[in-house]
């Protein structure tokens, strides 16, 4: 054998071929696979954990409920307590001009009627000493009514100078909307039957006196509802 031949022996040891992953160095490769899931991956959420969060929003959506009905309830007593507070002041504005009645003729009687006061069940009117702005007073002929100022009803207080014609009374007279809430009021008058017991009455009209008391009731309409209140005043001073 020749040189060459020789030297292909010595080496072919280390160059045999066991398969395709072998190499030439003896060592082998296996080829690369990927990774199995682990059994503990979690794809979307269990039923335990929609049902925690559906339980969790029902008691939140119950509290917000809860904290408006609350609400609208403090709204609602506010509001019939600002109603009654506005009912309380015209009652009190009424029961002072009724309290300054004075037994002088009104302007549309005879001198010799000498009628002071002349009410109804739904109007009163008379002569007294009311407050003109913040400081003064005047003798001013009275009158309190419901009235229908832009069609709705409210309690209307006229009033007119005394020492005037007939013409300039007209021109002359204040209507004052005493609130647009008010939309009632009622009168009664007391007297005495000749057995001194007490009477009241509905009307009073054609007496040359003023009654013992006038007893009123005004309501204020707030949201359908009506609150009430009323005053007795005393005549005889």
């Amino acid at each position: 054998m020749s040189r060459i031949s020789r030297r292909l022996k010595a080496i072919s040891p280390m160059a045999t071929k066991d398969g395709p992953n072998v190499v030439a160095s003896g060592m082998s490769i296996s080829p690369t696979m990927p990774n199995p899931p682990s059994s503990g991956a979690k794809d979307g959420y269990t039923l335990i954990e929609v049902l925690v969060v559906l339980a969790i929003a029902s008691i939140m959506a119950a509290m917000m409920i809860g904290g408006v009905r609350q609400l609208r309830g403090l709204l609602d007593l506010g509001e019939r307590s600002a109603a009654h507070s506005v009912a309380e002041a015209v009652a009190d504005h009424v029961a002072d001009n009724l309290t300054g009645a004075l037994e002088l003729p009104l302007l549309g009687s005879a001198s010799d009627e000498h009628v002071s006061l002349v009410g109804s069940r739904d109007e009163v009117r008379f002569n007294a000493v009311i407050r003109i702005g913040f400081l003064t007073r005047a003798l001013r002929e009275v009158a309190f009514g419901v009235k229908t100022p832009g069609g709705r009803s409210a309690l209307v207080r006229t009033s007119l100078p005394r020492r005037l014609g007939k013409t300039e009374r007209r021109s002359s007279e204040e209507e004052l909307v005493l609130h647009p809430d008010v939309v009632g009021i009622t009168f009664r008058y007391m007297t005495m039957d000749l057995a001194g017991n007490t009477i009241w009455s509905d009307d009073w009209s054609g007496r040359p006196l003023l009654p013992i008391a006038v007893q009123f009731q005004i309501a204020v309409s707030t949201k359908g509802e009506q609150i009430r209140v009323s005053r007795t005043v005393g005549m005889l001073h």
